[in-house]
């Protein structure tokens, strides 16, 4: 099927219509889905989101976490939701990019099937060990990991500090 500039612009000229006709938006509750238990960064981000979107909007926001599969059964659960406005998904690039990568099994949904509205905070990622650890910078870390087994953990397998530390395993003789 080709697509015109005329049909192109015949829809677009059709959107503000459709719009109106569907009613004020939002009309009820919308539930945000957090694909990770509470507590972690993901859901503080979506708390200090709700409350002023919930005000911007006049309508309530209804924070849902379900956790798991580093992110990937809340996902899933967005992508079986009816594609009305009413379900949105805080996430992270563990869960939408990397992991679905890096799992080598095929997923439930398809992770470019979802619409991207914004990035909403940056998060650093932090390095850090005990005080009595001989290692004062990144250099003499990795000497160190090079030299010895180095014990290490991260908030999941498909955490950001996961993934960096498998993609220094090589390197670094990290486990786990």
């Amino acid at each position: 099927m080709t697509i015109t500039r005329r049909s192109l612009l015949a829809g677009a000229a059709a959107l503000p219509t459709a719009a109106l006709a569907q009613g004020k938006y939002p009309e009820r509750p919308i539930r945000l889905i957090v694909p990770f238990p509470p507590g972690g960064g993901v859901d503080l981000t979506a708390r200090l989101l709700a409350e002023p979107l919930a005000k911007e909007l006049g309508q309530t926001i209804v924070i849902e976490n379900k956790g798991g599969a580093g992110g990937l059964i809340g996902i899933e659960a967005m992508s079986r939701a009816v594609p009305d406005g009413y379900t949105l998904a805080v996430t992270g690039v563990s869960s939408m990019s990397a992991g679905p990568h890096l799992r080598g099994e095929k997923l439930p949904f398809d992770p470019m099937a979802f619409a991207h509205i914004t990035r909403l905070v940056r998060m650093p990622l932090i390095l850090a060990v005990r005080n009595d650890l001989p290692a004062n910078t990144l250099p003499e870390f990795m000497a160190l990991a090079r030299a010895s087994e180095i014990r290490w953990a991260s908030g999941g397998v498909l955490a950001p500090a996961s993934i960096w530390v498998a993609s220094c395993s090589c390197r670094c003789r990290a486990s786990r």
